[in-house]
């Protein structure tokens, strides 16, 4: 039997930042696993540099022999969507624009505001995360358990602004280790961390405190039992985050232009403080990420059996 085509449109940069396009190489990665699938990806707006190891994924345009197309770019035009089922059904993933409606299916991963103030939850087990975390994750799997040796950890977006980060930077305890994720790279903020050349999986499992915005980083961080200072740049992204507040471990939560450097100060420090030290294991963790993963592939070759 022919494998069935799929298309991921997506992207980078701006409101997208790199959260989007990393779920969606994880799929698309996942999906050419199978011998069911064959995926690739069509990039409508790349402003953040995709790493070269992906190119076999890429292509320039969407083939005319599609059997369905995935798009995961958030703000939909009924315009676009028309276009997109030209070609083969639609799949919209997270996008509250005026064009889901008119897609065939829609599936929600992320809490999103809806009509008349109201939030969606959707199924948690479903949960899609990013190439870089799940592939991370698989790498370090042989290594039963991690002690949480780094302090704080920052992710305030691919290219933060440094008024933002020399802000953050202020808040953090000097006496603590702390790292900065940015241009996918790590570097040391305060204390004698140096292993600077681990990967942003490992940051994860062994930072005791998240600084990020809501979005693929803050579930990620939430996967490994890290307390979260949420920073948003955005009164949209501040409302998400309070979606998931009784569920994540949120011990700050504001936005860029009102956040207290004081007050996340304190917190930090209060929550370092009362840290126990337990080591932290990935079998959990691996768990959600595998699960999620199986359960969305399933959903897929429902909706391709659906369509036949």
């Amino acid at each position: 039997m022919d494998k069935k085509k799929i298309i991921i449109v997506s992207g980078t940069g701006g409101i997208l930042g790199t959260g989007h396009l990393q779920r969606m190489l994880s799929l698309a990665v996942n999906l050419n696993r199978t011998t069911d699938f064959s995926a690739n990806i069509a990039l409508k707006q790349n402003d953040i540099p995709i790493d070269e190891k992906f190119s076999y994924l890429l292509v320039d345009s969407i083939p005319p022999d599609a059997d369905l197309i995935i798009r995961d770019m958030r703000d939909s035009s009924p315009e676009e969507i028309k276009l997109l089922k030209q070609i083969a059904p639609v799949i919209v993933i997270d996008d509250s624009g005026p064009g889901s409606k008119m897609a065939e299916y829609a599936i929600n991963l992320l809490p999103l505001p809806l009509e008349n103030l109201r939030i969606n939850k959707p199924d948690k087990s479903l949960f899609l995360y990013g190439y870089n975390f799940s592939e991370g994750i698989k790498l370090l799997s042989e290594k039963y358990s991690f002690k949480r040796d780094i302090d704080v950890a920052v992710y305030a977006g691919y290219n933060p602004p440094h008024e933002l980060v020399t802000s953050i930077r202020n808040a953090v305890p000097e006496s603590g280790s702390s790292v900065i994720l940015k241009g996918g790279k790590i570097f040391t903020l305060t204390g004698g961390f140096s292993q600077t050349e681990i990967s942003y999986a490992e940051v994860l499992v062994r930072t005791k405190i998240i600084i990020t915005h809501f979005g693929l980083t803050m579930f990620e961080a939430d996967a490994c039992g890290c307390a979260i200072a949420a920073l948003n740049p955005t009164e949209y992204h501040a409302e998400l985050t309070g979606t998931v507040r009784n569920d994540f471990k949120i011990i700050y939560s504001s936005q860029y232009n009102t956040f207290s450097q004081d007050e996340l100060s304190r917190e930090i420090r209060y929550e370092l403080a009362k840290y126990d030290g337990d080591l932290f294991s990935l079998s959990e963790v691996l768990e959600k990420i595998n699960n999620g993963m199986e359960k969305f592939i399933d959903i897929i070759r429902q909706i391709i059996t659906g369509l036949n």
